[in-house]
């Protein structure tokens, strides 16, 4: 795992985070801003929802994007939910159609940016995932910054 890039949040954003902070803890909202945000500092290509992955770089490569507020999924989204069952087989799939995970890090929001962390198809046997392909995010951030 390693930090691949910061996006510097404009001020409008800045300012809507600092009034309505309840957003930057939904994972849903970050995670679906975070594919605009890493799609612009690489130059890359959001794509739509039933894609296979979310962000297509410049150089072909492809980017599933993830936040870790509570904790971090790295199960397909197909099988995450309420009457859904995460699988080995669904899990492979997911990464097979993948270059890497970019879990972006919203600690500093308010401060004007987030990190994004790179976590590659070797990263993933490493993270001591469970069953359902999740982990806590604070045992997620503990291995990227070691604090």
């Amino acid at each position: 795992m390693k930090i691949i890039g910061k996006y510097e949040l404009k001020p409008f954003e800045v300012d809507f985070f600092k009034h309505h902070l309840r957003f930057s803890t939904d994972g849903r909202i970050v995670g679906n801003l975070a594919e605009t945000w890493f799609a612009e500092i690489i130059n890359g290509v959001r794509q739509n929802e039933r894609s296979p992955f979310d962000v297509l770089g410049p150089d072909g490569s492809k980017h599933e994007i993830r936040s870790a507020i509570k904790n971090i999924s790295f199960a397909s989204s197909n099988e995450v939910g309420q009457g859904r069952q995460v699988t080995e087989e669904g899990f492979n799939k997911k990464l097979n159609s993948i270059d890497d995970y970019i879990v972006v890090d919203t600690q500093n929001i308010i401060n004007g940016y987030v990190t994004f962390v790179q976590v590659t198809k070797d990263d993933i046997p490493t993270l001591g995932l469970g069953k359902n392909k999740k982990m806590s995010s604070v045992k997620f951030w503990k291995l990227v910054y070691g604090n």
